[in-house]
């Protein structure tokens, strides 16, 4: 069995995504303090209890960019040969079997560039850093049991989902399923 605790043994990228996600727990206080109010007779109402999908603004714009981040890349690495490396490809014998047959295959191709190498890290690395926002964020720590609940009603609020870009050249099969 993998020990997986020794750095040695974790991937660079898993390395580099826990370094982010405790940055970013150590720079968050953990707990904030309820706010007392005050009313005019100077008599201390007592705070609203925590609403677990109540999410602070923050949140909600950490995880719109996060989300952009993936999509941004999504639409990328769409457009790239389908190797990073130079592979000759391949032309597998047909399958068949069970209600339907098929041919599995991939062209030959050249890799991607160096620029395109570079763009495609940057990228990922914006996705790991913006996503480590979300996650590390100190409103997960107050929600105890609901933690999942709230963290797939954040996926799902509107207002945390992409923008839709525009000027983004063709569509993708998401897209053009949605536009018909």
């Amino acid at each position: 069995m993998k020990d997986f605790s020794r750095p040695d043994l974790m991937s660079r990228s898993a390395c580099r995504g826990s370094e982010l996600i405790s940055e970013v727990m150590s720079s968050t206080p953990v707990t904030p303090q309820p706010q007392q109010e005050h009313n005019g007779a100077g008599v201390t109402a007592q705070p609203e209890p925590f609403d677990p999908f109540r999410f602070p603004s923050g949140l909600v714009s950490a995880a719109r960019d996060a989300a952009e981040a993936r999509q941004e890349l999504r639409r990328y690495a769409e457009t790239l040969p389908w190797s990073r490396e130079p592979h000759p490809g391949w032309e597998a014998p047909e399958q068949t079997g069970g209600m339907s047959s098929y041919r599995t295959s991939r062209p030959a191709t050249d890799g991607w560039s160096e620029d395109q190498k570079i763009r495609y890290d940057n990228l990922w690395a914006q996705c790991r850093e913006k996503s480590a926002v979300v996650y590390a964020h100190e409103h997960w720590g107050q929600c105890g049991a609901k933690a999942y609940e709230a963290r797939q009603a954040l996926k799902r609020l509107p207002e945390a989902q992409p923008v839709v870009n525009v000027e983004a050249g063709q569509p993708a099969q998401e897209d053009a399923a949605l536009a018909s």
